[in-house]
């Protein structure tokens, strides 16, 4: 691969050397041509250069010549007429020109004095030069946009010939003979250039059928190239046998149109989409190239006698058909442009069949005897139908340029009702799976696609399955990397290619760079809400390896707008169903968890103090009468009341701390912390700040009970050897910091999740402290310690 890669760019370069060698030629024939069209003097007498008959008269001179149209033109300047196509092609303005005239069997000579040329005469010479320039520059423009690919550098060379030929052609009308060589040798390039580029585009004919046709056209050209050019040519083109050499040049320009017509009939025909659309488009781009000068000059002459428009005028409307090509050639950079291009070739289909039909209809209905208001007003009726027609015109023009440039199996409309109201009621994550990968996937359609939606564990985005893309295997694409990151900030879809470029130079984990360059993926399209990435849908090719156009990305950009609100709407849903099924989980726990503490402390009360104080109670009884011979009995029994009141004053603490009656919130946590160095053996770091006194009853309770889960974790589960807790009353609430340097652990998106593994600790912390209107935040992962942070309001005072 590496040595193709290099022969191709070794060949891309030599390309671009060639275009631009063959550019800078043509730039320099289109000054010359330029130039000599603006100093040449105009004699005023237009004629056939075959019969000499004048055609037309204008100027000041050549009335005073007295030439008059219909006059024969038998020699000019001592010339005969076939060997001098301008008269003027070596005078200045002022100099004089010798005209000898055949009127009505009579000959005499008259002196005509050469004007410098009127602007409308500069304007109708420079005319072939502008359309050449503009040739060269859609040419060389579609070269760059299509990144050099080898169809679009025959078209640049094929326009770079075109612009040759037509510079070279104004230059030959002023008898320069290299200018009359080099316009035949050019006409038959652009003959060969335009047969080669056909059987490379739109479908590629590699055959043999192929390769012969191109060795013969190039072998043709050279030979005419060779003649052109040779030195003799100045003596051959006086021989009998070359006005059939001139036929030859017009036969092979007639068989490389009649080839490239049959190769795009034949392209229409293909079974790949994308061929038979640009097979399409570039038919369509002849024919509208074409349109003004057949319906606004050539149709009205045949009907009227005279064109509603000046045929050099329709001349620059060729220049649609290279655009059509360009645009082909280019369409992946252009697709942006398509609903623009889509609206201009409508309005102008529509515009040139209305200016056609009003000039023949004002050309018709112009005899000499209608007055000049009856012919305005005629006029003006005919404007009005005009204007009333435009509209429905349009939408048939629209219809047919949609047909054109995109593709009538779908539209807009047709692929947002498949897919809006579904998507709209969408609940569950493989109903939205379905509605992406299948039914988008045939709509439009794509050979494959696979749906990525976010996690509730972590940020990560994983696959749904089952896909119609080869990604089973793929692992979980990181929420938080460098591909997310640049999915989040695109609008609309993007090519998988497009977006390598864009990360060129970007470090990717290797979980990224396995979606980013995953097998069959083409298209990316990224659900994004509110600068968050739901979820993320992966395209397949097109069908017939077509390509996104225009339209295609503003149907996928509405989609994702749509869908990106149905995976927001699946997040809540599936929260919300998670959060029920964990607080009937709960409920139903915490109601076990309270008949087994209730069953637990009535067993431990009757096991326990109940038992041993009846039964000091039958010994005091007993003892009512001889108290004083049993002094050493009655100590033990008070030793045994002592000690079961102690008990019981432990059970008293276990439901309720009794240090915060006594001690207040500041003193209890205090000594909450030396009760946990003591028993669990960490060092607590204490510090507390601030007045707590207005804190409510249930508000120190919970931040006690806080505090204490929080030491109990760090002793049970995280292995700490030091803890940091910090209590803080700024005047608008109590903060509540618990810091430990033990394994840490990764916190789930919801601590509702540790309800279904049992732990239900922080769970009922977070809703006691949200009830008071505070919040809990927990932050850890492995390695890492853990920090605990609550914060309650302080009750204002009443």
């Amino acid at each position: 691969m590496p040595l193709k890669n290099r022969a191709v760019s070794h060949l891309r370069l030599r390309g671009a050397y060639l275009l631009f060698v063959v550019g800078l030629l043509v730039l320099s024939a289109m000054a010359a041509s330029m130039a000599v069209a603006v100093i040449q003097p105009e004699t005023g007498v237009q004629w056939n250069t075959r019969s000499g008959r004048v055609t037309a008269v204008s100027g000041p001179a050549a009335d005073r010549a007295e030439v008059r149209v219909g006059d024969r033109l038998v020699k000019v300047d001592g010339l005969s007429l076939p060997d001098l196509p301008n008269a003027g092609h070596s005078k200045r303005p002022g100099d004089t020109l010798s005209l000898t005239i055949d009127r009505d069997g009579e000959r005499h000579t008259v002196s005509l004095t050469l004007q410098p040329a009127a602007p409308s005469t500069v304007g109708e010479r420079v005319i072939p030069i502008a359309i050449g320039f503009g040739f060269g520059l859609i040419g060389l423009g579609a070269y760059v946009l299509s990144r050099r690919r080898f169809p679009a550098a025959l078209l640049a060379l094929e326009c770079l010939v075109v612009a040759g030929a037509l510079a070279a052609g104004t230059l030959s009308t002023f008898k320069i003979p290299l200018a009359s060589r080099l316009f035949n040798a050019s006409l038959v390039w652009v003959a060969v250039l335009g047969m080669h580029l056909h059987l490379v585009f739109p479908t590629v004919h590699s055959g043999r059928a192929g390769r012969t046709i191109r060795r013969l056209a190039y072998g043709l050209a050279g030979l005419f190239t060779l003649f052109f050019l040779f030195p003799a040519w100045s003596v051959w083109r006086w021989q009998p046998w070359y006005p059939g050499l001139q036929w030859g040049i017009q036969l092979v320009l007639a068989l490389s149109l009649l080839g490239q017509i049959a190769l795009l009939v034949r392209a229409t025909r293909s079974s790949r989409p994308l061929a038979r659309r640009h097979s399409r488009l570039l038919t369509a781009g002849a024919g509208l190239g074409v349109a003004p000068f057949l319906l606004m000059a050539l149709l009205p002459h045949l009907l009227t006698g005279s064109p509603w428009w000046p045929y050099q005028y329709t001349f620059p409307f060729t220049l649609i058909l290279p655009l059509a090509y360009g645009y082909a050639l280019s369409r992946e950079r252009l697709s942006r442009w398509d609903r623009t291009i889509s609206r201009v070739l409508t309005v102008f289909c529509t515009a040139i069949l209305l200016f056609g039909a009003f000039g023949l209809a004002v050309q018709q209905l112009e005899p000499p005897a209608i007055p000049w208001l009856r012919l305005h007003l005629q006029s003006a009726i005919l404007a009005l139908a005009a204007g009333l027609a435009f509209w429905p015109l349009a939408r048939i023009a629209r219809r047919w340029t949609e047909w054109i440039l995109f593709d009538v199996r779908y539209d807009y409309a047709g692929v947002m009702a498949a897919l809006s109201e579904p998507l709209a009621r969408t609940l569950d994550r493989p109903r939205l799976r379905y509605l992406l990968v299948e039914t988008l996937a045939q709509v439009m359609p794509f050979e494959g696609a696979a749906l990525l939606l976010g996690r509730e564990e972590d940020e990560s985005l994983c696959l749904q399955p089952p896909a119609t893309l080869p990604a089973e295997s793929y692992p979980p694409l990181p929420g938080s990397g460098a591909l997310a990151a640049a999915l989040v900030v695109q609008d609309g879809p993007l090519t998988a290619a497009e977006l390598d470029r864009r990360l060129a130079g970007t470090s990717l984990l290797p979980a990224e760079a396995a979606w980013l360059h995953g097998e069959g993926i083409e298209t990316l399209l990224p659900l994004v809400r509110e600068n968050e990435l739901l979820g993320l849908l992966l395209l397949g090719p097109r069908a017939g390896g077509d390509v996104l156009d225009g339209e295609d990305r503003r149907i996928l950009q509405a989609v994702a707008l749509q869908a990106a609100l149905a995976a927001e709407n699946v997040r809540l849903a599936d929260g919300l169903r998670a959060s029920r099924s964990e607080l009937a989980q709960a409920h139903g726990q915490l109601l076990a968890a309270r008949e087994e503490e209730r069953r637990r402390l009535g067993w431990a009360l009757h096991d326990g103090p109940i038992q041993d104080l009846l039964v000091i109670s039958h010994r005091l009884a007993a003892l009512e009468t001889e108290a004083e011979e049993h002094t050493q009995v009655l100590v033990e029994l008070r030793r045994a009341v002592v000690s079961q009141v102690h008990r019981l004053r432990e059970l008293y603490a276990e439901l309720r701390p009794g240090t915060l009656d006594e001690l207040g919130l500041c003193q209890a946590v205090r000594a909450l912390a030396i009760e946990c160095e003591e028993t669990h053996g960490f060092s607590v770091a204490l510090d507390v700040h601030g007045n707590m006194a207005q804190m409510s009853d249930e508000a120190e309770v919970t931040l006690f009970r806080t505090a204490q889960e929080a030491l109990a974790n760090a002793a049970r589960h995280a292995g700490a050897k030091h803890v940091r807790l910090a209590m803080m009353c700024d005047g608008q609430g109590v903060a509540l910091t618990v810091v430990d340097d033990g394994q840490g652990f990764r916190v789930p998106g919801r601590l509702s999740t540790l309800a279904r593994t049992g732990h239900f600790g922080l769970l009922g912390l977070e809703e006691r402290l949200e009830r008071l209107g505070g919040w809990l935040d927990v932050r850890s992962r492995p390695g890492a310690g853990t920090r605990v942070q609550a914060w309650l309001p302080i009750e204002e005072p009443r």
